[in-house]
């Protein structure tokens, strides 16, 4: 279970990137490719990387779901 410390820091980092968007970095797996947010840890639902070098797809992974408002 999580400190009330470490939680308030995920809000902060959270509302962050809710208002100034996802500081993303790829992030590189074993015949996975993704984009994963160096701030709150948002992650994409990336791509699957074949091992013969075919083209990449797109595959659907469950993630969490992180819901940001940007000002119009």
């Amino acid at each position: 279970m999580a400190t009330c410390f470490e939680r308030v820091k995920w809000m902060v980092r959270r509302a962050i990137c809710g208002l100034f968007g996802h500081d993303t970095l790829l992030q590189f797996e074993q015949h996975r490719l993704s984009l994963r947010c160096a701030s709150c840890g948002h992650e994409t639902t990336g791509w699957t990387i074949g091992e013969d070098g075919s083209r990449a797809r797109a595959v659907a992974r469950p993630h969490r779901r992180i819901e940001t408002r940007h000002a119009a």
